[in-house]
């Protein structure tokens, strides 16, 4: 029997007066687990890697990290494992510009290939079929953007 496991990304500021229900949630990945599975040896086959704070919800239930070995899942188990963004004002950024960061390099991402039309290069391509040159366009929309988001990020 196959268990569905999720692993979410919680875009969330505590310092802001929002409410953590009301985060931003963006999914990561998403396989199955096998009952009778540990979480741990589920990780360990799945190859998932968390470098962000993260904890496990099963059956909206939290078990940190040390439980993850003894906690077997079982059928009926709604397993989802919750990133968060780490960063603080003493550490170079708040998760405030982590949230922004993420959500506009993922913006960038998603749209660049649709500029590259819209700047009327359609000597480079289209959105769905862009040449090699096309693709450039696309690094260097992302790229330029992307990197000045960075350094954003980590000035104080």
């Amino acid at each position: 029997m196959q268990i569905n496991v999720r692993h979410n990304l919680q875009l969330y500021e505590p310092e802001i007066d929002i409410p953590e229900e009301q985060a931003i949630v963006l999914p990561i990945k998403e396989a199955s687990a096998v009952m009778g599975e540990t979480v741990a040896a589920y990780l360990a086959r799945v190859a998932w890697r968390f470098d962000l704070p993260t904890i496990c919800l099963i059956n909206g239930e939290a078990y940190g990290r040390a439980e993850w070995e003894e906690r077997v899942l079982g059928v009926n188990d709604n397993v989802e494992f919750l990133s968060r963004p780490k960063g603080s004002a003493g550490s170079g950024g708040s998760t405030a510009k982590s949230i922004v960061s993420i959500v506009s390099l993922i913006a960038l991402t998603a749209l660049a290939p649709y500029a590259v039309g819209a700047l009327g290069m359609t000597a480079l391509g289209s959105a769905t079929a862009l040449t090699g040159l096309g693709k450039i366009a696309v690094a260097v929309i992302v790229g330029a953007p992307g990197l000045s988001i960075s350094e954003w990020m980590l000035s104080r």
